[in-house]
């Protein structure tokens, strides 16, 4: 889930994984950015509105949508390849199978979440996480897939085994207004001139990004969030 409340200091850490990049042809019906912005009507999210025009804005070769489907993720991805992906929403969402199977079971374990995909109505859809990483490491001409939702570590460690070059995604819950900084400040530093060519163009972009969200003040001058890793410097 993405929540709608900052956490509180300390409760939030992203991830990114990095094996080595391979350079595939640009199609020329590709995109530079696929963004899927999914607030269903039962737990919206208000930051990403915000998020969906400011990133339509930043990036002038881009397709958002307010709401999407699997099944119109992996026509997106055929049709029209990008080389950046955003899904930005509720990531915590479990299928109604998986829920009753874990409430069956002899040994209490969650059943795995996944990305909370929208159909046009608002209404939440999900799909198997291990099917959606097929889907999207089928597309060979994407360089970076932002998992802007909560606990989205799993998902995107599975990304990665199925080849995505480069994943970044968040270990905890994380806050709306903080996802939106976070995401916007990420492709903002990657469409400087200076980071286009850049080997390290994605690690000095994430820095950027985290750096955007730490900084971050209220009225009073104190910081708003805080990014941490919740395994080793988390205050007792």
């Amino acid at each position: 889930e993405r929540s709608v409340s900052a956490p509180s200091p300390g409760s939030s850490s992203t991830s990114t994984f990095t094996p080595p990049a391979v350079a595939v042809a640009a199609s020329p019906s590709s995109l530079d950015l696929l963004v899927f912005s999914c607030s269903p009507a039962s737990s919206p999210l208000p930051a990403a509105r915000e998020e969906l025009q400011q990133l339509q804005q930043l990036i002038r070769c881009s397709h958002v949508t307010s709401s999407g489907t699997a099944e119109m993720l992996r026509l997106s991805l055929l049709n029209t390849p990008p080389v950046w992906f955003l899904f930005s929403g509720h990531a915590d969402v479990q299928q109604p199978h998986a829920r009753a199977a874990a409430a069956t079971a002899d040994v209490a374990t969650p059943p795995p979440a996944t990305l909370g995909f929208t159909t046009a109505e608002g209404t939440l859809s999900a799909v198997d996480p291990a099917q959606l990483a097929s889907v999207v490491s089928s597309c060979r001409r994407l360089e970076l897939v932002v998992l802007n939702g909560c606990c989205t570590s799993g998902l995107g460690h599975s990304l990665v085994d199925a080849g995505v070059p480069v994943v970044v995604c968040w270990r905890t819950r994380l806050a709306d207004g903080a996802a939106r900084i976070f995401s916007v400040s990420l492709f903002h530093a990657l469409q400087r001139d200076d980071a286009k060519h850049a080997p390290d163009r994605y690690a000095r972009a994430f820095a950027q990004a985290r750096a955007a969200v730490e900084f971050r003040e209220n009225r009073d001058g104190r910081r708003v969030w805080q990014l941490r890793d919740p395994d080793t410097d988390l205050p007792v």
